[in-house]
């Protein structure tokens, strides 16, 4: 599972900031091929961080464009290349011959590894597994997550389906270690992005503390101190409805924006309370 960690001495600081003269870390500039200083620290994809004043995470894009400065970002949602009919299945390996799933290369994508199939319908439903290996139509599965699992016989096969699926049976990928620019008032925003990550790339989003956002503010401005909340332009914030916050928004509220803002969109400070997170409640695991 996701999990918060506690980062420090890693930022670059080519200048005095004890001068004023700011400072550079390797957030803005996160670029993977090039710098593996967060994985050699201990952190994964879909691991979370805290560093200074912020929490953060380093996740796939999968928005299927690239991602700008201050865009906010939902966690990925089951598209419909991840919802697929089962053909065939053993205790081991499921084979759905539709489907055309993200295969692993060596370029480093990591295809579906790492993430959990869930079976939604059918014989076996209900079992969840970590995917150990696929390629565009099957499914080899690992080990178990206890805390998810829905039946509690599972616990006695860990490595493998215990009740097997057949063909017209459908599952469910998911990978929580994967965000998507947020394109709905319906989404429930994870965090902002700290920089421009390509889709299909490792980048670094901010989930806690204060944060630049695209905000839109010529609809339903945001006032002082108030609540951003998602709006239907994509990857960008908004402040509650002209006629008051409705429950909705309250629910889907993600943060404080720390002024009033009514014109086009355009980076705003906002202050992300981080609710909406997975692995918020988390235990930090040390200095890192």
């Amino acid at each position: 599972m996701p999990m918060i960690k506690i980062l420090d001495g890693i930022h670059v600081s080519p200048f005095n900031p004890f001068a004023g003269e700011g400072e550079n870390d390797l957030f803005s500039s996160y670029a993977p091929a090039t710098n593996d200083r967060l994985t050699r620290a201990g952190i994964s994809p879909g691991d979370f961080f805290r560093y200074r004043e912020g929490v953060f995470g380093l996740f796939y894009n999968r928005s299927g464009s690239s991602t700008a400065v201050g865009n906010s970002v939902c966690s990925f949602q089951a598209a419909a290349a991840r919802v697929a009919t089962i053909t065939s299945a053993t205790a081991a390996v499921i084979t759905c011959s539709g489907a055309a799933f993200d295969v692993p290369d060596s370029s480093g994508a990591p295809g579906l590894i790492g993430k959990l199939v869930f079976i939604k319908t059918g014989t076996g439903t209900g079992q969840v597994r970590r995917i150990l290996d696929n390629t565009a139509t099957t499914i080899t599965v690992a080990k178990y997550m206890p805390s998810i699992q829905l039946s509690a016989t599972d616990s006695s096969n860990p490595n493998a389906l215990t009740t097997v699926p057949v063909n017209g049976d459908t599952l469910i990928v998911v990978g929580f270690d994967e965000v998507k620019k947020t394109t709905a008032v319906t989404d429930a925003v994870l965090g902002v992005a700290m920089a421009i990550t390509t889709d299909g790339s490792l980048g670094i989003f901010q989930v806690g503390g204060p944060a630049m956002a695209l905000v839109v503010g010529s609809t339903d401005a945001t006032t002082v101190l108030g609540p951003v909340v998602p709006s239907a332009t994509a990857g960008t914030l908004k402040g509650p409805t002209a006629a008051g916050e409705t429950a909705a928004e309250a629910r889907l509220a993600c943060g404080i924006s720390f002024d009033a803002y009514a014109g086009a969109a355009a980076l705003r400070l906002i202050f992300l309370t981080g609710t909406k997170f997975i692995g918020a409640c988390a235990p930090p695991l040390g200095v890192l």
